[in-house]
């Protein structure tokens, strides 16, 4: 029988961490080579149907090997502190997890280096997988949580599958949320680069968030149909996993998927979502430095015509939306408007921006 390989293909800001820990961490059913993401087969397909992105390659491939090395040293002290975690609940990784993601320096420098090969990349999951036997590991699958998944063209994609399948049994997770909330976190994110520039500027940072959803490229029935040509897929409805009366059949048909009985679902900070106050869970920062303005109820109302077309295609093809889908969220009732991380030191918030 063949290992099973997860393929995870985001969507960023709709808990895409939390479930990896779930899968991974809480219920130890697939393991990750050395990191959630290392986005290779991004890099495979540049490299294989993008030639004109060839050149960038070349004017960055020092630089691009050092950083890549820098990342592999910054996880492996990230690993290594790890170790120390007891509480699984905080998305601390247990020591044995750990050991099973060990590579030598020389072999995440050949891995990150170019050639970018659908061989390398079997070569290094294969491998993987032979050491979680080695050490008597109790996963099922290992896995390629890389958001940018999402974002494979077509013709990578039937290529990949295919040659994976000869190794490997694989499936496609996805997971997804609210579209408005979604693109909100995102665009006042402290992983946004642009955002980060505009956090002591509100009005700007609302132009930019309006702005940004000209330009929206976050489809997910349009990936849906063009992962679920060429391997199982399946959707995981955040808001539904983590919440409401939905919550046991979402996580009865995510086990079915998986062909594993999970138990316990990881703490997830969007869920339930707390705005500018949310639970600073450790290994969650990305969440929990997202959302740094309040989504007031009239901003929402102003996105929906931006969305409503994802609206109607989730609703025609599913029936109905999912919980709190096209609606303001009902946030905790008080609540500052920014968060006192220390992230905004100085900022004094203005009121203007929530009547734009």
């Amino acid at each position: 029988m063949k290992p099973k390989f997860i393929i995870g293909t985001g969507f960023g800001w709709s808990a895409t961490t939390p479930l990896f820990y779930t899968l991974t961490i809480t219920n130890e059913f697939m393991s990750p080579g050395l990191a959630k993401e290392d986005n290779y087969l991004k890099n495979f397909e540049k490299k294989v149907y993008k030639p004109g992105s060839l050149f960038r390659e070349r004017a960055n491939k020092k630089q691009g090997i050092r950083t890549q090395r820098e990342k592999y040293k910054r996880k492996k002290l990230e690993y290594t502190n790890k170790l120390n975690h007891k509480n699984r609940s905080t998305g601390g990784l247990k020591p044995e997890s750990v050991k099973h993601r060990y590579f030598t320096q020389e072999e995440v420098d050949e891995y990150y280096s170019p050639p970018y090969t659908i061989e390398k990349y079997i070569t290094y999951y294969r491998k993987h997988w032979e050491y979680l036997q080695e050490h008597g590991a109790p996963h099922h699958a290992v896995c390629d949580f890389s958001n940018i998944n999402g974002s494979l063209s077509k013709e990578c994609i039937g290529k990949v599958v295919s040659a994976l399948s000869e190794h490997f049994e694989v499936k496609v997770l996805c997971i997804v949320r609210d579209p408005i909330r979604r693109q909100w976190s995102e665009s006042c994110s402290i992983s946004n680069p642009k955002a980060r520039a505009l956090w002591e500027s509100p009005e700007q940072h609302l132009d930019y968030y309006f702005k940004s959803l000209l330009t929206l490229n976050r489809d997910y029935l349009e990936q849906y149909d063009r992962w679920s040509s060429f391997a199982p897929y399946h959707m995981v409805v955040m808001e539904q996993l983590w919440e409401g009366d939905q919550q046991e059949r979402e996580v009865s048909r995510l086990s079915d998927f998986i062909e594993f009985d999970i138990q316990e679902l990881h703490s997830n900070v969007y869920s339930p979502d707390c705005g500018t106050n949310p639970p600073h869970i450790p290994g969650l920062v990305d969440q929990w430095t997202s959302d740094n303005f309040q989504l007031k109820d009239h901003i929402y109302y102003k996105s929906i015509p931006y969305f409503q077309s994802q609206y109607d295609a989730w609703e025609q093809r599913f029936g109905s939306l999912p919980l709190y889908w096209g609606k303001p969220y009902p946030y905790p009732v008080e609540q500052p408007e920014i968060a006192k991380r220390g992230l905004m030191k100085g900022y004094t918030p203005q009121e203007s921006y929530y009547e734009i």
